[in-house]
């Protein structure tokens, strides 16, 4: 009895001593059971990754929307950068044309600048003015004006060139309306008689506009607009 208790005892201590793994396979029952359910997780772990491919590749932080709207954008380059590269130009020709506004038209206009720009205009151009009335101050919704009305008196190419010269300036002065009036009668003196010996003259009355910026007028703003920028 003791010898069987003794060797008992050994293979206990044996059995043991074997790793799980090896004690788990110690029958062929077993070690078919095991492989088999090896081979059927196998199996439906490559049946799933063959029906969801996408499952490797996917972000976890973020969801397939949102993967779906970076490839769209990123397909979509070309255009957007044809629109950013138009909206670019748009904005130079919007700035040019800022440039332009700011260099013909003033913030603001004085009644005594305008009165000595007509008169040195006039004296270039052997017009002499005999009235000279300011009207009202006109703010629209492009430019603020201010209207006058002015008399004058001199040939007309004289005229002419007057009404060319102050629309040419660098602060121009429009015209609205121009009435001629054959004259015979003048005090510019003989350089303009005719033939008979008597001046031929024409009398003009102007309407003329004066332009500025002013206040909340479309000038004003992209005037401002254009301070900010370079600020």
């Amino acid at each position: 009895m003791k010898g069987f208790f003794s060797n008992h005892r050994n293979r206990s201590a044996v059995a043991n001593e074997v790793p799980w793994h090896l004690r788990m396979l110690s029958t062929p029952l077993r070690s078919h059971f095991a492989c088999g359910t090896c081979a059927v997780t196998l199996i439906g772990l490559i049946t799933w990754l063959w029906i969801h491919p996408d499952s490797l590749a996917s972000d976890r932080y973020h969801t397939q929307s949102q993967i779906d709207d970076a490839i769209k954008l990123v397909s979509s380059r070309h255009r957007m950068q044809n629109r950013f590269q138009s909206a670019t130009d748009r904005r130079s020709d919007f700035d040019s044309r800022i440039e332009h506004i700011a260099e013909w038209l003033p913030e603001e206009r004085s009644w005594e600048s305008i009165r000595q720009n007509l008169q040195s205009v006039a004296a270039a151009t052997n017009v002499q003015m005999t009235a000279l009335e300011r009207r009202t101050t006109h703010y629209g919704t492009r430019v603020a004006v201010i209207e006058l009305r002015c008399e004058s008196q001199g040939t007309y190419a004289d005229v002419c060139r007057f009404l060319q010269q102050i629309a040419d300036q660098k602060m121009p002065i429009w015209c609205d309306e121009v009435r001629l009036v054959r004259s015979g009668q003048s005090n510019l003196g003989d350089r303009y008689s005719s033939d008979e010996g008597r001046p031929v003259v024409c009398l003009a009355t102007l309407s003329l506009r004066a332009p500025f910026a002013g206040q909340e007028t479309t000038a004003a703003k992209l005037l401002q607009r254009r301070a900010d920028d370079e600020n």
